[in-house]
């Protein structure tokens, strides 16, 4: 027993305050109030201080910009004085070309630092990649800016980190008198002048100049040598007049700003600090020590008294131990207390001691304890698993068809579903890569496109769909005579990988996309040809919003050979939208007066819905050809092509029409022909487009492909619009205006598309309404408003027929040995040769095997000679060839 009590003695722990932590408290109270006090005393000063310091950056950073500004005001004053020279005036008049390059190299050799120096007639500007540095969109911009405004343009940097990098102004030349502009001085300087100029004004502070680049983006040019400065952010921001730059200022070591902590005060408090904890330390030893010396001292004292000795005399130090020790005495005066307490001790009750440790909870061993838990926490742990079990089932048995990524599960070649017919084994080896195409999928119906591998490409669409997210998808067919097998087979595919299909019919490829965007996320698929020829037939694929091109249709191919599905069981419906469209359409777009259309479907599937749409709008509407049918009798469903505008010219002749529009297969791309049978091709029409969106969008940009007249870059220009030229191909289009925030954009090849008031997609049903309300708002006949539109001598698409794949070769082996002397050369999409007085352009089709040209030209003889030039660098490859020009 007496065992178990010692052992129990030395279990017990004091639990209590000591000195020493008290002391510690006491330290941490006193740092605490001195640096509040210290705060409090000088936040006065400080704050006078801060606002003295930040009118000293602010007049610091004014300083530091003007002189910036100075530097680049040296050369403004010498572009003023060559802008008012009377010969260069007169050699922009007469356009002598031979003087005005003399000009120049005589300037630069008289001012420093530049690299080049352009004097451009009015109007005479254009891209050039042979010039050093080029003249590129951002040059043409600051020119057009310089010739609309009539004064300087804004300093910029061009071409960052490039080897044409460098700064570049331009500056107007004015006619006196009349104040018309007679042309500009384009004007580059040196990149190293930026460094220079920071370092003379930065005077040992950090800088940073940065561009401004769009949407609010600054992008840093130039910087000091030492970056020893650059502590945190930059103490101010300041926009240097007359450019795009802004300079970013961080403070000299000398010019830091004042803080509480400063070195001194910080100094102060430090010492102070040592000095209290020295002094607490020294108290708390001595006191301590105090402390125990009365502490034993008063322990013998009270174990006297316990012994009933009366006479004592124990030396104390403390005055509250000398007053505990009265309190002691006193109560040894009452003799009954040490009787009481003996009586106590004889009667203790042994028994009421316990001999079994376990049975007191304080005893409770360790080990007994820790198993009480564990089994409790694996029960919990198998009932949460017991119901995340039979929740899973229960999701997956009560989903039905409603497939999404995390139910599907990947599928082995055996696990296919049971209405999945096609042998995976077999059928990925007849699956020809070239039916991928850059912006659709496209092949022989029957030899490279099957209803098997179509099955296929359904199920790889869905597979990537579900991927994505995605649980709908909305699918259409053109006209053609395979639609309805291989349609059958698609939806299959698609159904197999768990996507719930809406089949809205055979209807135009805008209408699915109308859907797509409107009822299915942004997903759908259009089974079509397009304006191939009837033996042909196609895909066309958006998945939440994009429309799948380039490496993202390659993907697919890649997904059906690596047998990367998902699986499920998609549902089907059917749905009939014309209405809704044809309502959608009706209320955003409204004629102002009556006109005569007539519109030729070529018997493709836009015949369907197009004569319904133009009467609903009010319109006198002459069909021809608007049965669907996939043989297409009467002539090809291509409105490039002037061939099969022949009856539709001659229609709106003979009907005395005010228009007359010709759709392509699937209904996404619009000819048109004006009331004098003219053919107006889809460059001209984006300039009446261009103009009317530019009236409520003002400063919106403007998308073209590569074979559009460059009157249109002019004339987006002129009406205040931003153009930006792209490579061929819907897919392409309508990924650029999706990334570029474009209001418009549109392809020679007749797809248009409209961001402004509609969705962004091609459609050229709604591109022909949009037109009828443009020529109803003017008061002119329509053939006049068409033929205002600036034109040039010009071709149409002209095609060269190749095998498959030998086109896209032959433009690698064009790549390397095309020659057009003096010209612009651009290759976004192909070659496109700029000369001074029109252009040529040799491309690649994306979806047929041939090679694609179209030529403009000032004249006729300027064309001719272009078309010459094209045709002896073709033929310089493959002399074989017989060029259709």
């Amino acid at each position: 027993m007496a065992g178990k009590r010692k052992a129990r003695r030395k279990n017990t722990r004091v639990k209590g305050q000591s000195i020493k932590i008290i002391s510690v408290y006491a330290f941490m109270c006193f740092v605490v109030t001195l640096f509040f006090s210290n705060y409090i005393s000088q936040y006065g000063l400080l704050y006078e201080a801060k606002d003295f310091r930040q009118k000293f950056l602010s007049t610091k950073a004014a300083i530091t910009a003007t002189l910036f500004q100075t530097k680049m005001s040296n050369y403004v004053h010498q572009l003023s004085i060559i802008a008012k020279d009377d010969a260069l005036k007169k050699l922009l008049v007469s356009r002598k070309w031979q003087q005005i390059k003399l000009l120049e190299k005589s300037f630069l050799n008289k001012l420093p630092n530049i690299t080049s120096i352009k004097f451009l007639p009015e109007g005479y500007a254009a891209l050039n990649n042979k010039l050093r540095p080029s003249i590129t969109y951002s040059c043409l911009d600051l020119v057009h800016k310089a010739e609309k405004n009539k004064t300087q343009s804004l300093f910029e940097l061009h071409g960052l980190k490039t080897t044409q990098s460098h700064i570049g102004i331009v500056y107007p030349i004015i006619e006196k008198t009349s104040k018309k502009i007679l042309g500009t001085i384009r004007l580059t300087l040196k990149v190293s002048l930026l460094g220079k100029w920071l370092a003379e004004v930065s005077k040992g502070s950090y800088v940073e100049l940065v561009q401004n680049a769009g949407n609010n983006k600054l992008v840093e040019i130039a910087k000091s040598k030492t970056s020893k400065n650059r502590v945190g952010e930059a103490i101010n921001d300041v926009k240097i007049p007359g450019s795009r730059w802004h300079l970013k200022i961080w403070l000299a070591a000398s010019e830091s700003e004042p803080s509480i902590l400063n070195m001194f005060t910080f100094i102060v408090i430090i010492v102070s600090i040592i000095i209290a904890g020295l002094t607490i330390y020294l108290i708390t030893t001595s006191f301590g020590r105090t402390i125990k010396l009365d502490l034993d001292t008063f322990m013998q004292l009270v174990a006297a008294v316990a012994k009933g000795k009366k006479n004592h005399d124990y030396k104390l130090h403390l005055k509250e131990f000398k007053e505990a020790a009265l309190n002691v005495n006193n109560l040894a005066s009452y003799e009954v207390m040490g009787r009481e307490r003996d009586d106590e001790s004889e009667n203790i009750d042994s028994s009421s001691v316990l001999d079994d440790e376990t049975a007191n909870p304080l005893f409770i061993a360790e080990d007994s304890m820790t198993l009480e838990v564990l089994d409790s926490d694996a029960e919990i742990l198998k009932n949460i698993d017991s119901k995340l079990s039979s929740s899973s089932a229960k999701m997956i048995t009560t989903q039905g068809n409603s497939v999404n990524e995390k139910q599907a599960t990947k599928s082995e070649t055996t696990d296919t579903p049971a209405d999945f017919s096609v042998s995976l084994n077999d059928e990925t080896a007849c699956l020809p890569k070239e039916i991928f195409k850059a912006y659709d999928i496209r092949g022989i119906v029957g030899t490279t496109l099957t209803k098997e591998n179509i099955q296929l490409i359904g199920r790889a669409i869905g597979s990537q769909a579900i991927s994505q997210g995605q649980s709908k998808i909305a699918f259409a067919r053109d006209g053609r005579l395979s639609g309805p097998e291989l349609g059958a087979a698609l939806v299959k595919g698609l159904r197999s990988a768990g996507m719930n299909v809406i089949d809205i019919g055979m209807v135009p490829t805008p209408l699915l996309y109308f859907v797509a965007t409107t009822a299915t996320n942004g997903t759908g698929v259009m089974l079509t040809g397009s304006h191939n020829p009837p033996n042909y037939n196609g895909v066309k694929m958006m998945i939440g919003g994009d429309t799948l091109s380039g490496d993202a249709i390659q993907a697919l191919h890649q997904r059906i050979i690596d047998k990367d599905f998902v699986s499920g069981e998609g549902t089907y419906d059917t749905a009939t939208v014309n209405d809704t469209y044809l309502k959608r359409v009706t209320d955003d777009v409204k004629i102002s007066r009556k006109l005569r259309v007539v519109i030729d479907c070529g018997n493709g599937v836009a015949g369907v819905i197009a004569p319904d749409l133009y009467r609903k709008m009010g319109c006198d509407v002459i069909e021809l050809f608007c049965d669907v049918d996939g043989k297409f009798p009467n002539h090809h469903p291509d409105p490039s092509q002037p061939k099969n505008l022949t009856h539709l010219i001659e229609a709106v002749k003979t009907q005395k029409a005010d228009i007359g529009f010709a759709f392509d297969g699937d209904g996404d791309r619009l000819g048109v022909v004006s009331g004098d049978g003219n053919v107006i091709w889809p460059d001209r029409l984006m300039m009446l487009f261009a103009t009317d969106v530019l009236t409520r969008e003002a400063g919106a940009k403007i998308i073209f492909d590569v074979k559009c007249t460059s009157n249109l870059t002019k004339h987006i220009w002129e009406k205040g619009g931003e153009p930006l030229m792209w490579k061929t191909g819907h897919s392409f289009i309508k990924a650029k205006l999706k990334e570029s925030g474009a209001m418009l954009a549109g392809e020679m090849s007749g797809h248009i598309f409209f961001k402004e008031r509609w969705y962004g997609f091609d459609d050229a049903l709604y591109s022909g309404a949009r037109l009828l309300e443009i020529l109803s708002k003017d008061t002119r006949k329509p053939k006049v408003v068409l033929a205002a539109i600036p034109d040039m001598v010009n071709t149409p698409e002209i095609h060269l027929k190749m095998n498959e794949g030998e086109h896209h070769l032959f433009m690698e082996k064009l790549y390397d040995s095309a020659d057009f002397g003096s010209a612009n050369i651009l290759m976004i999409d192909g070659i496109r040769a700029d000369f001074e007085d029109g252009w040529g352009l040799v491309r690649a089709s994306n979806t047929t095997p041939t090679l694609v040209f179209r030529f403009e030209g000032k004249d006729q003889a300027a064309l001719t000679r272009i078309q010459g030039q094209f045709k002896q660098q073709v033929l310089a490859i493959n002399p074989n060839l017989k060029i259709p020009f």
